[in-house]
């Protein structure tokens, strides 16, 4: 997941903050776009927001009804229902486990000034002024910017939606100017030479394009899931931030596998949306189970990078358990799919009639429905489980080659703590064994504890196939390096 990070400005919120806010709902807007989880979940209270952008609870509540309501404009905070109790998702733009793309996503950073009293204190058209040059600042990374008047004024020509009137930008002008924000930026009007067309030119002070606020909103939920699971030490920024880049990782691999399958198999609905779930699951449940392992393992974690491998170790477990479960959810439900008997009699009682096969299949299509989706899913599980693994044992394999080819390179045996080569197929064989023992360990919980309606024979089928899969891949990929170790 890379580029710009959570909560910045997009256009989409851009555009909305431009036409449809007043003042005090605009900093609500902003402060919120600051403390957004990777779901765009606003993770701060409403009093909170009310504090910091210095406005009354009453006042608050009553943005958050309009913000609420589709009624009375734009579905803004989003109400969820979380383990966490209510929490309130930001509609508009991006979230932070939505992929941003540099050539073609346009956004303005969340920079320091939003968030002063000065800014607080303009005038709403003032404001409106100031964020226009603020995204073009980021957008073309020049702190000299310049709008056409008739970007800004609406006309007969132009057709502009935006509130303002020649009269109106001139007062905005003079309010940023004679206000405290005028250290920080200088408005005027200005004649271009070769068009004469009229623009607002505005200069923002050296260095404001690299002033910008970072959003932490997601290292705080990771210290304080630490911290609840009983790691009660106070973790450094080199360790969270390794951390935080196996949690976007899980969130853009899974979306990424899921948008490839709708690609070549179609579109099924709440896909996505289930990845986007199970991605905060993987991620919340490894963050728990590495809280333990910070105290047992204090002597080999010693490395933000050691941290995040075995993290990432943790994940694929995890993974492959919500694979197993939901693979099983689908062999369950393809039973009762294939009750003809059973569909035709309550379907023929409902109508009170005899019925067809046309009939018997509509009666029954929420059920064929919710084993697509839960095939979909697994499927997409199944298939980041073995990326997985082949990256982890390609990884190996290039550094058994290295020191194959280079005996004496230290850089890969300190990084791996490796004598020779031999240690490097330890490792690997290892890894094999572990991960096979997990599937085993899997396939017997299944025994024991799966649908009874299905034969034991039956059941896991998914992952049946997966173990099948890897070992084919572990024999050749061992195989290829065992060949380039006797060429030497």
């Amino acid at each position: 997941m890379k580029g710009a990070g959570t909560g910045m400005i997009y256009e989409e919120t851009y555009r909305y903050l431009l036409t449809n806010v007043s003042s005090t709902e605009f900093d609500a807007c902003l402060y919120a776009l600051l403390n957004t989880d990777w779901d765009g979940r606003v993770r701060v209270s409403v009093n909170e927001i009310a504090d910091k952008i210095g406005t009354t609870k009453k006042y608050m509540k009553e943005m958050i009804g309009k913000f609420t309501s589709v009624a009375k404009g734009r579905f803004v905070f989003v109400p969820e229902k979380t383990t966490e109790g209510e929490l309130y998702r930001f509609n508009l733009g991006k979230t932070g486990n939505l992929d941003f793309n540099d050539k073609t996503d346009r956004y303005c950073k969340k920079y320091n000034f939003f968030y002063t009293e000065g800014f607080r204190n303009l005038p709403i058209n003032a404001k409106r002024l100031v964020l226009m040059g603020a995204f073009r600042m980021s957008t073309s990374k020049s702190e000299n910017v310049s709008i056409p008047v008739d970007l800004i004024v609406p006309n007969a020509k132009n057709k502009s939606i935006l509130p303002f009137t020649k009269q109106r930008l001139v007062a905005a002008i003079d309010a940023i100017n004679t206000s405290n924000l005028s250290k920080i930026v200088k408005v005027s009007l200005a004649s271009n030479v070769f068009t004469r067309e009229e623009l607002v030119v505005l200069q923002f002070r050296p260095g404001t394009l690299d002033d910008y606020k970072n959003n932490h909103t997601e290292r705080f939920l990771l210290r304080k899931k630490l911290f609840e699971a009983g790691y009660q030490s106070f973790l450094p920024d080199e360790f969270c931030i390794e951390i935080e880049k196996v949690g976007k990782f899980i969130y853009s691999s899974l979306i990424r596998i899921e948008k490839e399958k709708a690609k070549r198999q179609g579109v099924i609905t709440n896909a996505q949306n289930e990845m986007i779930r199970l991605a905060r699951f993987i991620y919340n449940s490894s963050i728990e189970k590495l809280a333990h392992s910070l105290n047992s393992k204090r002597e080999e974690l010693t490395e933000p990078k050691q941290v995040s491998a075995y993290l990432s170790s943790i994940v694929y477990e995890i993974a492959l358990e919500e694979m197993t479960k939901i693979s099983h959810q689908a062999e369950s439900v393809k039973t009762l799919i294939d009750m003809e008997d059973l569909h035709k009699k309550i379907c023929s009682d409902e109508l009170e009639r005899s019925v067809d096969y046309i009939e018997i299949h509509k009666f029954i299509s929420p059920i064929h429905e919710k084993h697509k989706f839960l095939s979909r899913i697994a499927i997409v599980l199944e298939n980041w489980c073995e990326e997985w693994v082949i990256s982890r044992v390609n990884t190996l394999n290039d550094d058994i080659r290295t020191i194959v080819d280079d005996p004496e390179n230290t850089e890969v045996k300190e990084k791996r703590g490796w004598a020779a080569p031999k240690d490097g197929e330890e490792q690997r064989n290892s890894l094999k064994r572990n991960i096979l023992e997990k599937i085993s360990q899997l396939t017997h919980w299944l025994a024991n504890n799966g649908n009874a309606a299905i034969e034991i024979k039956k059941r896991g089928k998914l992952l049946e196939q997966m173990q099948e899969s890897l070992v084919s891949y572990f024999a050749i990929s061992s195989d290829n390096t065992k060949n380039k170790t006797l060429l030497f």
